[in-house]
């Protein structure tokens, strides 16, 4: 990793160590970060994809007509409008779909 690219240290606030001495604190915060630096060095270390600094120009276009009638008869559709309605739903009014 880079010195840009390293993960920052969390804050630890003495409650949550309290019955930790301070060598043990200390091993634990250096096995995090080796733990973080193995899982994001292939990530670092990848050149194959471009990375982005801002969405695509198309990213908001709209959906294909065929997706936009599944979408329809689509649980969360039916969610959105009754939230959109203001219509107040039970927390006992539960739906269930077994396919």
């Amino acid at each position: 990793m880079t010195e840009t690219q390293e993960v920052q240290e969390p804050l630890i606030t003495s409650a949550i160590f309290y019955f930790l001495s301070r060598p043990t604190v200390d091993a634990l915060i250096k096995s995090e970060k080796q733990r973080r630096y193995n899982r994001l060095h292939a990530h670092y270390q990848n050149d194959v994809w471009e990375k982005r600094t801002k969405p695509p120009e198309n990213w908001n276009t709209p959906l294909p007509e065929w997706m936009q009638k599944e979408f329809e008869n689509s649980y969360l559709h039916i969610r959105s409008k009754e939230i959109k309605q203001g219509a107040e739903v039970s927390p006992l009014d539960t739906k269930c779909t077994i396919l």
